[in-house]
């Protein structure tokens, strides 16, 4: 699984659920884009629509506890500055790799935006 920074551009995309819907996820070295599939499509065809994003130059991610308000299993959340994003993986495991993949990614992304700004 990518996702983590190799110094290229990575991607690591997964299906979660958000707000009862089944969305995909794609989390890129500075952005994490949003999509559901769109049903309508052949089988053999895969059409996506977008639905958010957040740039992780700004960006937080955390897991969930396992008994949160929400009554969401697995749950983890991605939040920028004009969006929060309340995700739920498959498994414990899944939500872990998320939550890390997501922590990695941001810090990278904030380093390099100071490096940039020569701070």
């Amino acid at each position: 699984m990518s996702g983590a920074s190799n110094g290229g551009s990575s991607s690591y995309s997964r299906h979660v659920h958000m707000g009862g819907a089944d969305v995909y996820c794609i989390l890129f070295n500075d952005l994490v884009v949003v999509t559901k599939q769109d049903k309508k499509m052949f089988r053999s065809t895969k059409k996506f629509e977008y639905k958010d994003r957040i740039s992780l130059e700004s960006a937080s991610a955390y897991a969930l506890e396992p008994e949160n308000e929400n009554g969401l299993a697995n749950a983890f959340v991605i939040t920028g500055k004009k969006s929060t994003l309340y995700l739920c993986a498959a498994s414990p495991e899944e939500q872990k790799r998320w939550v890390d993949n997501l922590t990695a990614c941001i810090a990278e992304c904030q380093e390099n935006a100071r490096a940039l700004d020569g701070t």
